[in-house]
């Protein structure tokens, strides 16, 4: 017989309009997936979601080496936070929504917080394949396909 495969978790933290275009999107590839944010639950997402701050979440979820993990909260700090507390847990991809700017700030935040630049480099900033993507749907794609290239590679 035939191990049985399970599926793939993604961790999205943030449940604005692309997370929860993303939560959609990523159901539909057999993702489970749990929605990290501290206000209420959306009516768009249909997923498990833990309503908790984001950096004291990240010390409740039990990560796996085969995570996928999105970060899109709505403040850039709060992004930065959230990256610093996952940068060493396990997982097998980390994201970071955002402009060349906002992963230039991020990068320089997590050096002055100690991260080599090696640990740096292996965040997906900005996440998401490079095809001009614009609208919420869009951007959700572009990471998909992202991490669907990952997971299969």
């Amino acid at each position: 017989f035939e191990p049985i495969k399970s599926s793939s978790r993604l961790i999205i933290f943030g449940s604005g309009h692309i997370g929860s275009a993303l939560a959609k999107l990523a159901a539909q590839f057999g993702f489970e997936i749990l929605v990290v944010d501290p206000r209420n639950k959306p009516e768009s997402i249909e997923a498990n979601y833990l309503q908790e701050e984001y950096t004291l979440a990240v010390e409740k979820i039990d990560f796996k080496k085969t995570d996928f993990i999105a970060v899109m909260t709505p403040s850039h700090q709060s992004d930065f936070n959230t990256i610093y507390t996952l940068i060493n847990k396990d997982y097998q991809y980390l994201g970071l929504l955002g402009s060349k700017k906002k992963v230039k700030n991020a990068s320089e935040f997590l050096m002055e917080k100690g991260i080599s630049k090696e640990q740096i480099k292996k965040i997906h900033m900005p996440i998401g394949l490079n095809f001009n993507a614009q609208e919420p749907n869009e951007i959700a794609l572009s990471i998909m396909a992202q991490i669907i290239d990952i997971k299969n590679s």
